[in-house]
């Protein structure tokens, strides 16, 4: 299509890579291709898709073996970018109505976390929507954000976050681990917490790893 081809070129401006390259855009490009030429009738491809696919093929592109860098995108990583389209569909809805209920989550917060800006925006009578839409609606891929810290915005964007009571019980659990041990056999609670998530698995999945997992877990197409 051609909002495609007009998307891919403008799409990695902000990645942490120095520029981006002819095989970053190329895959890209098929995995857009892929998405609008398969995808149901109620999620088409829609300009700000771009953003999300290009963050998600640079973590799957880091997390890669070595060897040389081909423009193929592996069944794993659509499925992967399949998975992230359907959460995030209210947001390309026609009436935009999760877009619209993403801005007045932002504009309700303004005033706590930014006053100063709350004021101006109030006192010139300017709308939150055309100035935070663009944000919004790629989840922050079209920010400059490090994709680390992305991923943990895409995690309380779409997943929630933790209850405070979930948080002091953990905490709770590692206080009373270390004060309960004996001297000799005593960590300090972070250390204890870290052996303890690498030899379980997680209760609690990030969205990067449900969908790493669910993408594991169907055909390749």
């Amino acid at each position: 299509p051609r909002e495609i081809a007009l998307d891919v070129p403008r799409t990695f401006h902000g990645a942490e890579e120095a520029a981006p390259d002819a095989i970053s855009n190329a895959k890209l490009r098929r995995l857009l291709t892929h998405f609008a030429r398969t995808a149901s009738e109620d999620m088409k491809y829609c300009q700000g898709m771009n953003f999300l696919g290009g963050a998600l093929l640079r973590v799957f592109d880091d997390g890669a073996s070595g060897g040389a860098r081909t423009t193929t995108v592996d069944a794993g990583t659509y499925n992967a970018f399949r998975g992230l389209m359907a959460l995030v569909t209210p947001l390309y809805v026609p009436d935009f109505r999760g877009l619209r209920e993403l801005v007045a989550v932002a504009g309700a917060l303004l005033p706590k976390f930014a006053p100063r800006l709350a004021r101006v925006l109030d006192d010139e009578g300017l709308d939150l929507m055309p100035i935070a839409s663009g944000w919004c609606l790629t989840l922050f891929a079209s920010s400059d954000m490090a994709d680390d810290l992305l991923l943990c915005c895409w995690d309380f964007l779409l997943l929630g976050t933790p209850s405070r009571r979930e948080l002091l019980l953990e905490q709770g659990e590692e206080r009373a681990d270390y004060a309960s041990g004996d001297e000799s056999d005593r960590e300090p609670p972070a250390r204890a917490a870290s052996a303890r998530a690498a030899a379980a698995p997680p209760a609690r999945r990030s969205l990067l790893q449900s969908l790493i997992h669910n993408s594991r877990c169907r055909p390749n197409t």
